[in-house]
Order: structure tokens, then C-alpha cells, then sequence
């Protein structure tokens, strides 16, 4: 059986594409990189303990799915990737309204070396925001747009 499941997982990781883009114009995550989702999804949104149930699971896909919708939209040039120009618009779109500074510091830690983000790195970067703010917003108790951290929770963050 485990030989089988070996077999399988090697296909799959041969024949997903590069770009992240299906013939039918699906975009799927690349193999490599699924993993590394998953794991900064557990770590951030759920329990910690590798294994996502069925409703956590639920939740990503949903995400997925709503994260998708919106690169397309955005990936007017129909290329597989963004820009730095429209990962702004998409991550306004999903309702982040980021200062320039921010924006600037998103896209040198999500894009390559020619400043394009794929798909992976856009889900990435989203389910990361999405935490971050939901974390910011639970320790502002006052709403004041601002929290006070000592050393220990700050390494915490920024290690997630």
C-alpha cells in the first residue's frame, strides 16, 4: 500500500504545472507549495496539531476559492501572475486597504526577483493578512489602532 501511495504522490507532483495555471484555465497550487500552505494555515488559523478536519478544511477552501475568484479578476492580462500594481488591487479587493510603505514591504516578501506574484504566494499572503489583522484586532481591546507587545508575543508574530 505504501509503495502504491508513493506512485501516486510522485504523479502527482510531476504533472502539476509550473504556473499554477490549468489548460482550462483553473488555477490550482503548485505541489511544492501546498504543503507550506497548509502548514502556515494550521499554524495561524487552527489548533497547531498538522491536521486540518473537516470544517477547518471547509474554511481554507472556501478562502481558496474566494482568493481565486478575485486573481482572476485581477489577472487581466490573463498571464498566470501579478504584478505589483494589481496585488494592490487584489489585496483591496479582499478588503485591505494597505498604506504604500505596507504594500511595498508585501510585495518584496511575496514576489520574485521580478517583483510577480503567483497564485501560491497571493494565497499565502492573504490567509497571513487575514491572521495577522484578526490577531491585531483581538488585542486592540480599546480600538484605538494600536497594541502594546512585550518581547516574547512580538517574536511570537513575527516567527508565524
Amino acid at each position: 500500500m505504501t509503495g502504491r501511495r508513493t506512485r501516486i504522490g510522485n504523479r502527482l507532483q510531476t504533472g502539476r504545472p509550473k504556473t499554477g495555471l490549468l489548460p482550462s484555465g483553473g488555477i490550482k497550487l503548485s505541489y511544492k507549495r501546498d504543503n507550506d500552505i497548509l502548514s502556515t494555515y494550521d499554524k495561524l488559523v487552527t489548533d497547531g496539531s498538522g491536521k486540518l478536519g473537516l470544517k477547518e478544511f471547509h474554511v481554507l477552501w472556501t478562502k481558496i476559492q474566494k482568493y481565486q475568484k478575485i486573481y482572476r479578476e485581477i489577472d487581466v492580462d490573463r498571464s498566470g501572475t501579478m504584478n505589483s500594481y494589481e496585488m494592490r488591487r487584489a489585496l483591496e479587493q479582499a478588503g485591505f486597504k494597505l498604506d504604500c510603505q505596507l504594500h511595498q514591504v508585501i510585495v518584496a516578501r511575496f514576489a520574485d526577483e521580478q517583483l510577480i506574484i503567483d497564485f501560491d504566494n497571493f494565497v499565502r499572503c492573504l490567509i497571513r493578512l487575514e491572521t495577522l489583522f484578526k490577531i491585531f484586532k483581538k488585542l486592540d481591546t480599546e480600538k484605538t489602532g494600536t497594541i502594546q507587545m512585550n518581547l516574547v508575543t512580538w517574536v511570537c508574530f513575527t516567527i508565524i
